[in-house]
């Protein structure tokens, strides 16, 4: 037993150590979010999903007026393409880009708020 104790003794002081190291690095990869900073983060991820969503719309536009179809039936089809949404089966359509880290970030702090309205800030740690 004392043989077996010594041999995994430097293991598990170095899991113990490691762990205690992680649980540190943690903390101090939390962003602290203010509840005044939230219209900007949700504002900040907009400009960005929108940054994106903007070519493959102008492509998706493009491709509709190549099959023939007119110009502003295709912008009107094309609009909000990457939206949230629903179709007519009834499926929820995700929206693209909502896995960018400031959205990430800025939806994060937005349910923290929602849950705990007395709050004033959220550490936010990304994943």
């Amino acid at each position: 037993m004392s043989h077996l104790y010594r041999v995994l003794s430097p293991t598990v002081s170095r899991v113990v150590v490691f762990a205690a190291a992680l649980m540190i690095s943690a903390d101090s990869a939390a962003e602290r979010v203010a509840r005044g900073q939230l219209s900007g983060l949700l504002a900040d991820c907009d400009k960005a999903r929108q940054s994106r969503l903007e070519p493959i719309r102008r492509e998706k536009i493009a491709a509709c007026q190549e099959r023939g179809k007119q110009k502003s039936y295709c912008e009107h089809r094309y609009q909000d393409y990457g939206e949230r949404g629903f179709r007519i089966a009834s499926d929820n359509v995700i929206g693209l880009f909502w896995d960018l880290p400031i959205c990430e970030k800025a939806i994060a702090a937005e349910r923290y708020f929602a849950r705990n309205p007395r709050a004033q800030e959220f550490d936010y740690q990304p994943l």
